[in-house]
């Protein structure tokens, strides 16, 4: 179904924008003030081993990383897990992989500072996708065999303005979860690993299936094939 979605809504799409979320498995957990918590807590000298794993106990969220196209909104590739010992670079392979294979004129990606490492930019070099990931503050020029990872912090250097104005586009990726989580509120109601998976894909689906009925009005040029019941 998602590829689907993507041949008729997202065939020319060029540009995506990557980010993590999650979904509370209950109530009673909220997913932004545990990231808070855990950016809190490795600002202290006992907590750097944290990395970028996601927050949480074993039941407490859903995770998911998520490509979605910064014209059309649509998701193009997508990975999800209960496991809370994983991060979201763990994640990244499988989305731009996806996210290829749906959308083959793919050639940009947007990402926060997660992303901004050498081993992200290999991937995306092997594959010829431009990368825009605001790197952190201690990053340096030093490839060690990455050159896209050099050509991209020449770039921000050289022409920070222009870099940064196409930074911007990530903020598609925050809208994208704005969306997701306005339509769909509730949280995760099954209990099995394979099941919860299962309900967190088909809330991908549906918002997909819902852009391309929206772009069917906007936007009709966007979309490759006509919707069927036209």
């Amino acid at each position: 179904m998602l590829k689907v979605t993507n041949e008729i809504g997202n065939a020319d799409e060029r540009k995506f924008s990557v980010d993590g979320t999650g979904d509370p498995c209950t109530m009673k957990v909220n997913y932004e003030s545990k990231r808070a918590q855990q950016r809190k807590q490795k600002q202290t000298k006992t907590s750097k081993e944290l990395g970028d794993a996601f927050p949480g106990g074993k039941h407490d969220f859903q995770y998911s990383v998520f490509s979605i196209g910064t014209t059309t909104k649509i998701i193009g590739g997508f990975a999800t897990s209960d496991d809370h010992s994983r991060g979201e670079l763990s994640f990244f392979r499988e989305v731009v992989e996806e996210t290829l294979c749906n959308c083959p004129k793919f050639d940009t990606l947007y990402g926060d500072g997660v992303y901004a490492n050498r081993v992200a930019c290999a991937l995306l070099e092997e594959r010829e996708i431009t990368p825009y990931f605001l790197p952190r503050s201690n990053a340096t020029f030093r490839s060690k065999g990455v050159a896209l990872w050099k050509s991209m912090l020449y770039s921000l250097a050289e022409n920070p303005q222009q870099w940064l104005e196409s930074y911007h586009e990530r903020s598609i990726s925050e809208t994208g979860n704005s969306m997701l989580k306005r339509r769909e509120p509730t949280k995760i109601r099954k209990k099995l690993s394979e099941r919860k998976g299962t309900q967190e894909a088909l809330k991908f689906m549906v918002h997909n299936v819902r852009q391309i009925c929206y772009l069917k009005y906007l936007n009709p040029h966007l979309l490759r094939t006509k919707i069927i019941g036209d």
